[in-house]
C-alpha cells in the first residue's frame, strides 16, 4: 500500500469514527460565504507563509482581510474592526489543531476630535499633508489613527509583544503624500511613512498591519460564470485580472524560526519537526448591545462632549466566537458547496476530516466540468483531451486531498506521511527562500522556481506553503480536474499568470496601496501567449 493510499484509508476510517459525513466544506477568500459577505471587516481574504528572503532564519505569515477594497472608498475608507479579534494559529506538532502558537491582534480607533468635531469639524480623511506615521500622540492631519497590541500565546503562557502599533494610514490620495502631480515621488513619500508602521516585537519578530494593493491574482469573472475559460487559456495568458485596481488590509509577521517551531535545535530540512501548518482566523463577540442614541442624548447641546458620544457605542461582551478562518487558499470556491460554507468558516481545522472529510475526497468540480462542456474538455483543451473521471470515495488520488494531508514529496524534502489532514497552509520551515519578482504580471524567476509551485517541479512553493507569486488558480485547477498522477496532463488554469504590480524582496513585500485619488487600476489582460510546441 502506498503511503497516500494509507493517508487516505486513515482519513476514511476516521470519518466512519465519527459516524457523521458532511455534506460540503469550505475555507474564507474573498467573500465565498454568505454570512461573511456581510461582514467585510472580519472576512479573511488570503494567507501567505514561506521563509522570508531577505532575513535568514524567519518566517513571514501575511494574512489578508477587507476584499475588494476600492481605493476610492471613502470619505470613510475601510479600516480594521476594533470589535473583531484577528488571530494567526500554528500547528507545529502536526495534529492538526493550530494552537500551538497563536498570535492575537486587537485593534483600537482614536479620534482626532481637534479635526473631526466642533464648528472646524470636517469629512475629509486627512486636513492637509502627511509628513510622517500618525500616532495617537501625533495625529497630525489624520482624523483617525489605528493602533493595535499584539499578544503571542504559547504552552498556555499568554505574552503581549506589542503595544500601541501604529498602523499604516488610508493612501486616501496623491495630495496627501505628496505633490499631487508627480505620482513616483508621491508613492515614494507613501512608502517612507508606511514603513515606519514595522515594528519590532518582544522577543524577536517584527509586525505591520495596514493596506496594500491586493497581490491575488485570478480571472474571477469567469471562475464564477461557470468557469467559462476561452480556448487556449492555461499558462498561456489570455485572462482578466479581477483583482486588478484594488486594496486590502493586511497583517504581516516576520518571526523567527524559534517562535514557530517546537524545537528549534531540529536545523535537518528533512525532519517533519520543521513542518509548521498555519491559518489565519476572525472572530467576534458573542453579544453585541446596540445603543438608543436618541434616547441617551436627547435633548443635549451641540456639540456633544466624547462622553456623550460614547454612549452611543454598541458594546460587545461575551466570549469570542470565530467567524471566519482561511489556511489552504481557494477550499472554499474549488471545494465546498453553499449551504455550508458558513459552518466552514465556524469550525476549527482540526475537526475538519470529521466535518468534512467526503468533499475533499470527492469535490464536485470535475464532475460539474463534465456536465457544463461534456468530454472532451473542449473548452480550453486540444482535441482529445478527455476531463478525469470524478474518483470514488476510496479513491484519494484526486488532489486536494493530497494538498489537506501534505502529501509526501508536496513539501520539500519531507517525509509527512504523519500530519493529521487539516486545512492548514503547511510550511517547511528550512524551505530556501525565493527571491520575489518586482515585475507585473507573469514572474521573473530564477532556474528552478516556478510559479506552479510543486505542480511545476519547484517544491519550495505552493503547497509547501505560499510565496506570493505561486498561481494558487492554476495549481488547484489542475489537482482536482488532472489529479496528481498526471498534473499537467492538461494545463488548466484562467489566463492569469501574475499579479499587476511587482513586489518587494524587504517586508512587507506587497506593494503599497492604489491611491485613492486615481481610483482602481485598468485591469490588466494578460497577451495570449503561443502554444508550447
Amino acid at each position: 500500500m502506498t503511503t497516500k493510499t494509507k493517508l487516505g484509508a486513515a482519513l476514511l476510517l476516521t470519518m466512519a469514527a465519527t459516524g457523521f459525513i458532511p455534506q460540503t466544506a469550505d475555507a474564507s477568500s474573498h467573500r465565498e460565504a454568505p454570512l461573511i459577505a456581510e461582514d467585510a471587516v472580519a472576512d479573511n481574504t488570503d494567507l501567505w507563509a514561506f521563509t522570508s528572503p531577505e532575513n535568514n532564519g524567519t518566517v513571514t505569515i501575511l494574512a489578508g482581510y477587507i476584499g475588494f477594497e476600492d481605493p476610492a472608498g471613502g470619505p470613510n475608507w475601510m479600516n480594521f474592526s476594533d470589535d473583531v479579534l484577528y488571530e494567526i494559529k500554528i500547528d507545529n506538532n502536526g495534529d492538526g489543531n493550530a494552537s500551538d502558537v497563536v498570535y492575537q491582534i486587537r485593534f483600537t480607533t482614536t479620534t482626532n476630535n481637534a479635526l473631526a468635531s466642533g464648528a472646524g469639524g470636517t469629512f475629509f480623511n486627512n486636513v492637509g499633508q502627511y509628513t510622517t506615521l500618525p500616532t495617537v500622540a501625533a495625529p497630525g492631519p489624520a482624523l483617525r489613527v489605528q493602533t493595535y497590541n499584539v499578544t503571542r500565546i504559547a504552552n498556555g503562557a499568554s505574552t503581549v509583544v506589542g503595544t500601541n502599533i501604529p498602523v499604516a494610514p488610508t493612501y486616501a490620495g496623491r495630495f496627501a503624500f505628496g505633490t499631487g502631480g508627480q505620482p513616483a515621488a508621491d508613492d515614494t513619500r507613501y512608502t517612507t511613512i508606511a514603513n515606519q508602521a514595522i515594528t519590532n516585537l518582544t522577543g524577536g519578530g517584527v509586525a505591520f498591519a495596514g493596506p496594500r494593493d491586493d497581490p491575488f491574482f485570478a480571472d474571477l469573472g469567469k471562475i464564477f460564470d461557470d468557469a467559462t475559460f476561452q480556448p487556449g487559456f492555461g499558462s498561456r495568458g489570455g485572462g482578466t485580472d479581477t483583482l486588478s485596481g484594488y486594496n486590502f488590509h493586511m497583517i504581516g509577521l516576520q518571526l523567527p524560526i524559534a517562535q514557530v517551531v517546537r524545537d528549534a535545535s531540529i536545523t535537518d530540512p528533512t525532519n517533519a519537526g520543521n513542518v509548521i501548518g498555519v491559518y489565519a482566523t476572525a472572530s467576534r463577540s458573542r453579544v453585541t448591545i446596540r445603543r438608543d442614541c436618541n434616547s441617551t442624548l436627547r435633548g443635549r447641546a451641540r456639540p456633544l462632549p466624547q462622553r456623550f458620544t460614547q454612549q452611543c457605542l454598541d458594546d460587545n461582551q461575551g466570549q469570542w466566537v470565530q467567524v471566519s478562518r482561511l489556511g489552504i487558499p481557494l477550499v472554499n470556491e474549488v471545494i465546498i458547496p453553499l449551504a455550508e460554507k458558513d459552518f466552514w468558516n465556524r469550525a476549527p481545522a482540526g475537526d475538519d476530516v470529521a466535518n468534512f472529510g467526503s468533499y475533499i475526497l470527492q469535490p464536485s468540480l470535475p464532475t460539474y466540468a463534465q456536465i457544463l462542456y461534456g468530454e472532451p474538455m473542449h473548452v480550453r483543451a486540444a482535441a482529445g483531451y478527455t476531463v478525469p473521471v470524478r474518483p470514488a470515495a476510496a479513491n484519494t488520488t484526486n488532489d486536494m486531498f493530497a494538498l489537506i494531508a501534505g502529501a509526501p514529496g508536496l513539501i520539500a524534502g519531507v517525509p509527512t506521511a504523519g500530519l493529521t489532514p487539516a486545512d492548514l497552509l503547511r510550511l517547511n520551515v528550512r524551505t530556501a527562500p525565493t527571491a520575489l519578482p518586482t515585475n507585473a504580471g507573469r514572474p521573473t524567476l530564477v532556474a528552478g522556481r516556478s510559479a506552479l509551485g510543486a505542480a511545476g517541479g519547484d517544491t519550495n512553493g505552493f503547497p509547501n506553503g505560499r510565496r506570493l507569486f505561486d498561481d494558487v488558480v492554476d495549481i488547484e485547477l489542475r489537482y482536482v480536474l488532472n489529479g496528481l498522477a498526471m498534473i499537467n496532463r492538461i494545463p488548466f488554469g484562467d489566463g492569469v499568470d501574475g499579479n499587476d504590480v511587482g513586489f518587494t524582496n524587504t517586508f512587507p513585500y506587497v506593494a503599497i496601496p492604489r491611491p485613492g485619488s486615481e481610483g482602481p487600476r485598468t485591469q490588466l489582460v494578460e497577451p495570449l501567449r503561443p502554444a508550447a510546441p
